[in-house]
């Protein structure tokens, strides 16, 4: 409990002649509530200033965040060429290959061709 509470629930259970007695004049109790608000002000100037750091780290943080997003994305545009050139040098020699078998077959189709057909070297 703060002082403000703690005055405040006092002075609501004197009567005037004690309040004087206590405290003095009853402009006391205007001095206790405006304390009161500066104590509650006060609070409320420290949890504002939290809220701002707060906020604060949070864009600070996404900022890395952002940061770190840029860099992956880079990454994967990287892979992603590697990967279209890796698999166009493999689709090219999987071309010269099966071309390769293509022309061995006919060229022994050729010569089946020929020693079938009574031609020989």
């Amino acid at each position: 409990m703060d002082k403000f509470e703690d005055a405040f629930k006092k002075i609501s259970k004197v009567n005037l002649a004690t309040h004087i007695e206590l405290w003095g004049e009853p402009k006391t109790e205007k001095l206790y509530f405006e304390a009161g608000q500066q104590s509650r002000q006060a609070e409320i100037n420290q949890l504002q200033s939290q809220i701002n750091e707060m906020a604060e780290v949070g864009l600070i943080q996404e900022s890395v965040i952002r940061e770190k997003d840029k860099r992956i994305e880079s990454a994967l545009s990287e892979l992603e060429s590697l990967h279209n050139k890796k698999w166009a040098e493999w689709k090219e020699q999987a071309d010269m290959h099966s071309q390769g078998e293509a022309n061995a077959y006919e060229h022994a189709m050729q010569i089946l061709e020929k020693v079938l057909g009574g031609e020989h070297e």
